[in-house]
């Protein structure tokens, strides 16, 4: 992978938070990442509508 296309992100995880709140966002991170390795992720903008 290319180091300037390269991104960092975070996931906060405070007080009273449930499992699902970070585990569902560090799996969707995980995948993408796997894909983008391999190739396979496309990104698109969203239509506002």
């Amino acid at each position: 992978m290319n180091t300037s296309s390269v991104r960092r992100g975070a996931i906060l995880i405070f007080p009273g938070v449930e499992e699902l709140d970070f585990v569902g966002a560090y799996e969707v991170l995980g995948k993408a990442r796997t894909m983008a390795d391999k190739g396979q992720l496309v990104l698109a903008r969203t239509l506002d509508i």
